[in-house]
Parts: structure tokens; sequence; C-alpha cells
């Protein structure tokens, strides 16, 4: 007798302790592979930011020498923007193989590394343009808030006289006051879109749609659910939050010892502990780094997976919170998998029942079969080892 494979989530709706526990199992059964990929990113953007470093201290350091503008600066601020893209795209790159790659844990899909890369080719080429159009419109927006800030606060200290300068000062602070207003409603403007759009990246990956079909599938998804949505991603976002706390807080208890030294030594050895303890943090920071990425994206497609269940339920189960024990809906063919192991319906023998005081030949009696009945085994069998495949699982 086989056993079913434990499934990593339990029957949607989920709520939120079974999204926290099945992103937490997933994570376990992925976290080599998951943390190995979110560190490709890390160094990756830090070599090529310290690359873009040299050239922009070596420029500052000729022009503040020589009296002149040098281009090292220019060049220096072309590759850290290169750095910039250049990381956010591999960050991409690795977050869809990390959402693929916990989407396969959950339908019981063997994958590794390679494969995943495979899988999710052309998902950065299909964000690149959308990417590109967000970080573009963010900057215009906020370099028109900011140069509106500016141009008033000097439009008011050019037409002020030097006796009365309050006006100038009223000016600059209500212009300020106004442009944290602004910057404030355009970051709850942004979050709402993140929320709306936070299963985008599952169906990039998983459904393999183009950018703006995704764009418009996460936005149905979330429809009606904008409020759950939100919650449940608040906490998972605390949650990978919390160990970044816990370890600038263990980076302070570190630095105790260092601080209160005394400051008046000039020997070189008395760099080495505080050398010793910079390296503890970072390291300590980088691993935090790598760990939470992943459980942020098994986390994300929990939610993603839960909310494809949800959609195939019956208006009953909806919006419930468990199901009842004695109306159990049978697995099915839900967009996002079954929900428990899939497990064919037994049909009981077929009976010739006689009318009374009849007795024909061939009548069954218990364990008789008809011929041509199908047994168990053998070709035709719904359960049997030649048993017709049950429809792939999304």
């Amino acid at each position: 007798m086989t056993t079913q494979p434990t499934q990593p989530l339990r029957p949607s709706p989920l709520d939120l302790g079974g999204v926290i526990s099945g992103a937490f199992r997933i994570f376990r059964q992925r976290v080599g592979a998951f943390a190995f990929l979110a560190f490709i990113p890390s160094i990756l953007i830090s070599l090529l930011v310290m690359a873009a470093m040299v050239p922009l201290i070596w420029g500052i350091s000729v022009t503040i020498l020589r009296g002149s503008f040098s281009g090292l600066i220019v060049l220096g601020i072309v590759l850290m923007f290169a750095a910039v893209v250049v990381g956010s795209l591999a960050q991409i790159k690795v977050q869809a193989m990390m959402v693929l790659g916990a989407h396969d844990v959950i339908h019981g899909r063997p994958s590794d590394n390679r494969d995943l890369y495979a899988r999710t080719k052309g998902v950065v080429g299909r964000v690149l343009l959308l990417w590109i159009a967000v970080v573009v419109a963010i900057f215009l927006v906020m370099g028109l808030l900011m140069g509106g800030m500016f141009a008033a606060i000097m439009g008011a200290i050019a037409t002020s006289s030097d006796r009365d300068p309050t006006g100038a000062i009223v000016t600059a602070v209500v212009s300020y006051v106004v442009f944290l207003l602004l910057i404030w409603v355009l970051s709850l403007v942004i979050f709402y879109f993140q929320v709306r759009f936070l299963y985008v990246m599952p169906a990039l990956a998983v459904e393999q749609l183009p950018v703006i079909d995704s764009l418009k599938r996460s936005w149905a998804l979330t429809k009606g659910n904008v409020l759950r949505t939100l919650g449940y991603y608040l906490v998972g976002s605390m949650l990978a939050g919390l160990a970044s706390f816990v370890v600038q807080m263990f980076s302070q208890v570190l630095t105790l010892p260092i601080n209160g030294r005394d400051s008046s030594s000039s020997s070189p050895f008395d760099l080495v502990p505080m050398l010793a303890v910079m390296a503890i943090v970072l390291a300590l920071q980088i691993a935090v780094q790598v760990l939470a990425v992943p459980f942020l994206a098994s986390y994300q497609t929990v939610m993603y997976v839960d909310q494809l269940r949800r959609n195939s339920l019956p208006p009953g189960y909806a919006r419930g919170s468990a199901y009842p024990a004695q109306q159990a809906p049978q697995p099915g063919p839900y967009a996002s998998g079954p929900q428990a192991p899939y497990a064919p319906p037994t049909a009981p023998p077929l009976q010739w029942q006689p009318q009374s005081g009849q007795n024909y030949p061939g009548q069954n009696y218990p364990g008789q079969v008809h011929p041509g009945q199908v047994q168990p085994g053998q070709p035709g069998d719904a359960w049997g080892p030649n048993a017709q495949q049950h429809p792939d699982w999304r």
C-alpha cells in the first residue's frame, strides 16, 4: 500500500495561520536552492556598485584637487544606474524562479534551479519595458514635486525683502509641508497598486502570461479581496522584517564594547575588533536577506494558490473559513491544483438482482464477476496501474 505524500497546504480557503504554516513548509523544503538564488542578486549588485564607485570617487577627488569638473563623475553615475538596473532585473528573474519553485512544491512536481531557469525564460524580457516605464514615471513625479517645492521657496526668497524675511520662511515651511503631504499621498497610491498587482509575478512565472495580461489577472484576483490581501501581505512582510530587527538589535549589542573603549589610542590594532564586528553584522544582514526573500516568495505563492482555489469553490464556501465536515467538496480540476491527493470514485460491482423465487445461471454471488467486467489492474481500470491519467493540475 502506497502512502500519499503530505500536502503542503490545507484545503482552501486558508486562514492566516494556514498561509503562514504553508509558506514555512514550502520554505523548509527548498531552503537551500532558494537561498542560493537569493544570494546571486546580492553579490551581483554589490560587485557592480563597487565597480561604479571607483570612477565616481576618483572623479570627485580630481574635481576637488584640480578645481575643474571631471568626466569620471558622469561615468560613475552611469555605471551606478546600470548596476541598479542589472541588479533589479536579476532580482526579477530570481523572484520568478522562486515563485515557480514554490508552486511546484505545492503540487508535488520535482524541479531544480536549472529547470526553473529554463521554465522562466523570457520573464525579464516581458517585464523590462514596463519596469523602465515605472522607474521613469517615479523619477518624473518626484522630480516635479521637488522642483515645485524648490521653485516656490526660491521665488519667495527672491520677492521678499531683506528687512522682512518672514514671508520667505512661511513660504518655505508651507512648501515643505505640502511636499510631505504629496509624498504621503503618492506613497499610499503606490502601496495600493502594489497590493492590487501582488500576483503579477505568479501570473508571469506560473501562467506564462504577457505582462499586460498579468496585470489584469492580478487585478481580477484581488478584486473584492483588497483588505484581506493587504492584511495577509502585511503580516508576511512583518515576519520577514522581524528577523532584520533582531539582527539590528544584536548589532547594537555587539558594538557597545567598541563604542565604550578609549578613543585616544592610535594603534592600528585597535581597529581589528571594530572590523570583526562589522564583518559579523554584514554577514548576518546578508543571511537575513538571503532567507527573507525566499520566505516572502513562498508566502506570496501560497496566497496566490489559495486565491485561485477560493475562486473555484462553490459560492457557499468562497467566503467561509473552513469546510463543513459533512459537506467537504470532492477533488476537482481547480485552476490551482487539487486540494487533496486524487482518488477516483469507486463503483460497486455490477449485481443482477433476479425476481423473488427465480434462480438464473450466472447469478452474481459475493466475489463473482460478470464476463467482460473490468477487474482492478486490467486495461481500462480507473484505479489500477493502467489507469487513465487524470488531467494535469495547474
